[in-house]
């Protein structure tokens, strides 16, 4: 059906369509834009969330580590002191057994040095009794020989005053 009227209001109508396609394309555009920037700022506000949510959730678990982690860097620090001391035990323990070792050496230096005076004195000491006993073998071998002729005077002594006939002859020859 149509009427005058919507014979006169087609140009009219068509016009108005097109301004409010024009209209509701803009309108369409700046839904669509508002969206879009909508949808921007959801995924940007999500992604903050996430982010807020992923910072927090790190913060947790670092709360959470972060006993467990002073529990190992101080277990770390305690070996660490640990190793220390016995480095210095171990340091110590050598500097003791190289005083040890020198005081050994300077000990048997010592008795070294005391062995070697003692065999000085006791060879000084052989030589004085090897001349010592060869001036009194000399000496020894002098009184023999008095001794011999002695004797041999006192046996010949004897001989003679026992027998009165070789006292006779020994005078004559005196």
């Amino acid at each position: 059906m149509i009427t005058k009227d919507s014979a006169i209001r087609r140009p009219e109508c068509a016009k108005n369509c097109i301004k409010d396609s024009r209209v509701w394309s803009k309108m369409f555009r700046k839904l669509s834009t508002k969206k879009k920037t909508r949808r921007a700022s959801q995924r940007t506000w999500k992604a903050m969330n996430c982010e807020t949510l992923a910072k927090r959730n790190e913060q947790a678990l670092v709360a959470d580590k972060l006993p467990r982690f002073r529990h190992k860097f101080k277990s770390f620090i305690d070996q660490y002191e640990m190793r220390e001391i016995q480095f210095h035990s171990l340091l110590r323990t050598k500097e003791l057994e190289v005083q040890y070792e020198k005081a050994r050496s300077e000990q048997q230096r010592k008795a070294q040095e005391q062995e070697a005076s003692k065999a000085r004195q006791l060879t000084s000491q052989v030589s004085t009794f090897s001349q010592t006993e060869s001036e009194l073998r000399s000496q020894l071998n002098i009184y023999v020989e008095k001794f011999k002729q002695v004797r041999k005077f006192l046996v010949r002594w004897t001989h003679i005053y026992c027998n009165p006939q070789c006292l006779y002859i020994y005078l004559a020859f005196y």
